[in-house]
């Protein structure tokens, strides 16, 4: 008797449909876990942003650097197209300057700039503590996530080693909770590292060289 060897036509066609049934399965998980979400961290995924809170510093020494900040803040601002957008102003006080949609349109946006610096008191001394204490005060009203941008020289020297601690602990609260995404710190001056990282969650802190 002849033994038959090899795969029939009917046996490879099953392996053939399994195999297919098999990738189309691979591919709808695939696909269902970026739909999800899955654990793909919001800056990588390009994922909305709930709230983008900037932070203008309007203290005499950033004044002295007026254009470079008001270039960066008008960057900023424009780069957020979608979801709310909240602007404050801050030297040793913060104070909160516009709440709503996103500022599309760049004559409007420039007029602000202009009026927000030229209206500040530049009073003596940066306190991002201040800044960052008003943003707690408002966090349980904005939608999130939040992704906070801070424009400022950051010359802490005023700013005293408790208030950098309880900023500390505030930003870590914050990244525990997950309610904030990022704080972007742009414009920084030389030597103020260490006062920023020692007022900054290192989870959530991310210093931009980009003046």
């Amino acid at each position: 008797m002849q033994q038959h060897t090899g795969n029939s036509p009917r046996t490879l066609s099953q392996k053939l449909v399994l195999a297919a049934l098999l990738a189309c399965l691979l591919l709808a998980a695939g696909y269902a876990l970026v739909v999800l979400g899955g654990s793909v961290p919001m800056e990588e995924s390009g994922g909305a942003v709930g709230t983008t809170v900037v932070g203008i510093d309007v203290s005499g020494s950033a004044l002295a650097r007026k254009e470079d900040l008001m270039r960066l803040a008008r960057r900023e601002i424009q780069n957020v197209q979608e979801g709310t957008l909240e602007i404050h102003r801050f030297d040793r006080k913060a104070q909160e300057l516009y709440s709503g949609e996103p500022l599309l349109d760049p004559e409007r946006l420039t007029k602000h700039l202009r009026s927000w610096f030229e209206e500040a008191a530049g009073g003596l001394g940066t306190s991002l503590p201040a800044f960052l204490q008003r943003v707690d005060q408002r966090l349980a009203t904005l939608e999130k996530p939040v992704r906070i941008v801070v424009v400022s020289d950051c010359g802490m020297e005023l700013t005293t080693p408790q208030e950098r601690s309880a900023a500390l602990a505030l930003t870590r609260r914050w990244s525990e909770q997950g309610q904030v995404a990022e704080i972007a710190v742009y414009g920084l001056s030389a030597g103020q590292r260490e006062a920023i990282r020692a007022s900054i969650d290192p989870r959530l802190l991310r210093i931009r060289d980009d003046l």
